[in-house]
C-alpha cells in the first residue's frame, strides 16, 4: 500500500467534513437503531476512528459514555466540540495502539474506518484487548463484493459526488470474509449482515421524497438478502467476546 501522513488528511477532511454534515441522513438513521437495539445503555463504548464525533452524534447517543479517539488532532478538536453529551471524551490516538487498559470497554464500534488502515488484523487484535468480557465489537465497512464495485469500478461515482476527492491513498473496500476469519481466529462468535444495496449516498443527493421512497424500499431487500456477502454496498459484523 502506498505511504501517505493520515493526521495530513485528516487535516483535508477537517477542512470539508461542514460540508457533508448534511448528506449522511439514512445512514445515521440506521446505524443509531441497529447501535441501540445492541448496545446497553451506561455502556462505555469505544468509537475507534471517531472522526468529526462519529457515534457520539447519534440521536440516542446520551445513553452510553462515548470515548472516541481519532489520530487526526483537527478532527478530535471538531469532535469535541461536535459532542451532544459531557459525559462524552475524544482523545488523539492510534487505533492500532490504544493507550487503554485490557478489559476496558463494554463495547468497540469500527464505522468506515477499517478500509482506511493498512494493517487491519492489528486494528482488530487491539479491539478484542480492550474489551471486556461480553463486550459487543460492531463493524461496518464498505464491501468488496457490492455490486457497484463490479460494475463501476473500485471507487463508485454516486460516492464521489458526496465525498468529492476526500480519499485517502490505501482505501478500499473490505472482504467481509477475510474479517470474519480473523474474528474466529481470535475466539469471537460473529455474525454478518448487509446494510445497503441503495448507495446511501446517492439518497443524499435525491429530492427527499424520492430518496425516503428508495430508502423503504432499499431496507425491505436488505431483510431479505441480509445474510448475502455478494451485492450489498456496506456490511457490518458483530462480534461478542465470550466470558
Amino acid at each position: 500500500m502506498k505511504h501517505y501522513d493520515a493526521r495530513e488528511w485528516g487535516r483535508e477532511c477537517a477542512k470539508s467534513f461542514h460540508k457533508l454534515a448534511h448528506k449522511t441522513k439514512f445512514e445515521i438513521d440506521r446505524l443509531n437503531r441497529t447501535l441501540v437495539q445492541l448496545i446497553p445503555p451506561n455502556s462505555l463504548v469505544l468509537d475507534a476512528g471517531c472522526g468529526k464525533a462519529g457515534i457520539a452524534t447519534l440521536p440516542n447517543a446520551g445513553v452510553w459514555k462515548v470515548i472516541g479517539v481519532d489520530i487526526s488532532p483537527d478532527l478530535i478538536k471538531i469532535a469535541t466540540k461536535n459532542k451532544s453529551s459531557p459525559h462524552h471524551q475524544f482523545l488523539i490516538a492510534d487505533i492500532t495502539r490504544l493507550p487503554f487498559k485490557n478489559g476496558s470497554f463494554n463495547a468497540v464500534v469500527f464505522i468506515a474506518v477499517l478500509h482506511h488502515i493498512p494493517n487491519v488484523e492489528v486494528a482488530l487484535k487491539e479491539a478484542k484487548r480492550v474489551l471486556r468480557s461480553s463486550g459487543i465489537l460492531f463493524i461496518q465497512e464498505p464491501n468488496k463484493y457490492s455490486y457497484q464495485l463490479f460494475f463501476l469500478g473500485k471507487r463508485a461515482p454516486f460516492s464521489s459526488l458526496v465525498w468529492g476527492k476526500l480519499h485517502d491513498p490505501n482505501e478500499r473496500p473490505l472482504d467481509p470474509k477475510k474479517i470474519l476469519e480473523i474474528l474466529r481466529k481470535e475466539n469471537l462468535k460473529s455474525y454478518y449482515e448487509g446494510v445497503n444495496i441503495i448507495p446511501l449516498s446517492l439518497l443524499s443527493i435525491l429530492p427527499k421524497k424520492i430518496a425516503e421512497i428508495l430508502n423503504n424500499l432499499d431496507r425491505r431487500i436488505m431483510r431479505v438478502f441480509a445474510s448475502s456477502i455478494i451485492g450489498p454496498a456496506n456490511f457490518r459484523i458483530v462480534a461478542k467476546l465470550e466470558g
